[in-house]
């Protein structure tokens, strides 16, 4: 069942956004937070307008990612493209680390009340891309497939 267009924006009193087209599917944006009150206003917003809707509250987060050999690698390799201006965005808004350091992150955005994520790729390096989708898939989903 669709959300109610009743608006394009909807806005709380401190100013999180939540744009209508990602609650209808489900989406929570990373541009719209800064900090983790945003996220968690958004996420918010997002579960009374899926319940005002009648449809069942289903977030998704959408997050970049790299999973580095280590923390140093994986900040190293990300810093620099931070250090371009990627996206107007700080590691804090990011998936990067180790495979473990990425496990806790996804752990603590499930504990939040995520139940889903959904990852591109910050690097454009097609070497350093296969070698973190390696790492997802050997490293970070066995230790996730339970949450």
């Amino acid at each position: 069942q669709p959300f109610d267009a009743e608006a394009e924006l909807l806005e709380d009193g401190d100013g999180a956004l939540l744009l209508n087209r990602h609650l209808r599917h489900d989406l929570l944006d990373p541009s719209l937070q800064r900090e983790q009150e945003d996220l968690l206003r958004q996420l918010e917003l997002y579960r009374e307008a899926a319940t005002r809707s009648g449809r069942p509250p289903r977030p998704v987060l959408r997050r970049d990612i790299y999973v580095g050999e280590s923390d140093e690698e994986a900040r190293a390799v990300v810093g620099s493209i931070l250090a371009e201006g990627y996206r107007g965005t700080g590691l804090d808004q990011l998936l990067v680390g180790s495979a473990d350091t990425v496990v806790r992150d996804l752990r603590k955005y499930r504990d939040m009340g995520f139940d889903y994520v959904m990852v591109r790729h910050i690097v454009g390096d097609h070497q350093l891309m296969l070698r973190s989708f390696e790492r997802i898939g050997r490293d970070v989903m066995p230790q996730i497939r339970d949450l």
